[in-house]
């Protein structure tokens, strides 16, 4: 059932291949040196136009902040630009939800998405890498996730990336796309088991020991 689901959002959107990212609208995201990627990846990668497309999901955040909505501002003009270059009949390359989404209807574009994109430039734990690779019990899809998101220690089976590296965010996401589906499916499994095992109350437990060893 879910399969299918997928497979109609993919239609519905009229692409082969669904990229995904989902974040609060802050400038530590690194939403728009993302897009900016996304770009890059159609620019050397041309076999992928009209097949791929990139959902941005960006909630908005501190709205009455000028610099927050200067970087709103900044986000839409480079979404528009870059829609405006790539853009083919049937078929927009950048998909961008600037509002929250009910878990009911992000769960469905998790499973959807065949590469998720956690891209921050700095950022702790980060509970979308864990609630993608939650999401996936189909044991698909695919996680590129920054080397300044404090999830690289446990996710160590996601494809790490430079976010300030565009070029090489989007080699890493074509990269991703051209592997083959059991080798994803082995990395997806292993995350799988490192967001299992990595509870509260291993965390808890690992915590209490390390103060404890500290005194």
């Amino acid at each position: 059932e879910s399969v299918a689901a997928a497979e109609k959002l993919k239609r519905d959107f009229h692409t082969e291949r669904l990229l995904l990212g989902a974040d609060r609208l802050d400038y530590t995201k690194g939403l728009k040196e993302r897009v900016l990627a996304i770009e890059a990846f159609f620019e050397r990668h041309p076999s992928w136009r009209g097949r791929v497309s990139y959902i941005q999901i960006a909630v908005p955040s501190r709205t009455r902040v000028e610099e927050y909505r200067q970087m709103k501002r900044e986000l839409d003009e480079t979404v528009g630009r870059v829609n405006g270059r790539f853009t083919e009949p049937g078929w927009t390359p950048v998909r961008y939800i600037a509002r929250s989404l009910e878990h009911a209807r992000l769960v469905p574009l998790y499973r959807a998405a065949d590469v998720c994109l956690v891209t921050p430039l700095r950022d702790g734990m980060n509970l979308v890498a864990m609630e993608y690779v939650a999401s996936r019990p189909d044991g698909g899809g695919a996680l590129i996730l920054s080397d300044q998101a404090g999830a690289i220690e446990r996710l160590r089976d996601a494809w790490p990336v430079n976010p300030r590296h565009i070029t090489g965010v989007a080699d890493t996401i074509a990269e991703v796309l051209r592997t083959p589906e059991e080798a994803r499916a082995a990395r997806m499994q292993s995350l799988q088991r490192a967001v299992r095992e990595g509870d509260v109350h291993q965390w808890t437990s690992r915590f209490l020991g390390d103060l404890l060893g500290a005194g």
